[in-house]
């Protein structure tokens, strides 16, 4: 994927992203009422998966 950078977060590697994020809200200003973190998890079976190729 030529454009994969915009899909994966900065804070890939973090091992705390939330608190991280926090911390950048209020450096720039913002108040944080509530910040959760999620996990998403992707599998592909396939590299014809990722391609957009259902067929391999």
């Amino acid at each position: 994927m030529e454009d994969a950078h915009r899909f994966i977060s900065p804070y890939h590697q973090s091992s705390e992203p939330g608190e991280e994020f926090s911390k950048v809200l209020q450096d720039t200003g913002f108040e944080v009422i509530d910040c959760e973190c999620r996990t998403n998890e992707y599998n592909y079976n396939t590299v014809g998966c990722l391609k957009g190729d259902s067929s391999k």
